[in-house]
């Protein structure tokens, strides 16, 4: 064992099956994501996206980042600037 705080918080959840979980968390879990991919799709056509994309398209660097809802990699430090 080791004196760090987080040891036994991470071994409980290491220890902790889907069938521990409360049903009410499941639930929520999956609303959440649901929500998620449909704030996705539903932002991908907003105005500005495209253009968005053809400037990142033109910086350049390691493709090692999927992104949803396009048959594309960027670099991960680009990710967090797309909304869609």
């Amino acid at each position: 064992m080791t004196d760090d705080a987080a040891w036994p918080l991470a071994h409980y959840v290491c220890r902790t099956g889907y069938t521990d979980l409360p049903r009410s968390a499941i639930q929520s879990a999956r609303r959440d994501i649901l929500d998620t991919f449909g704030c996705m799709l539903g932002g991908s056509g907003s105005p500005g996206i495209e253009e968005l994309w053809r400037v990142m398209g033109r910086w350049g660097g390691l493709e090692e980042s999927r992104v949803l809802l396009r048959a594309t990699r960027l670099p991960v430090g680009t990710i967090p600037r797309i909304p869609a």
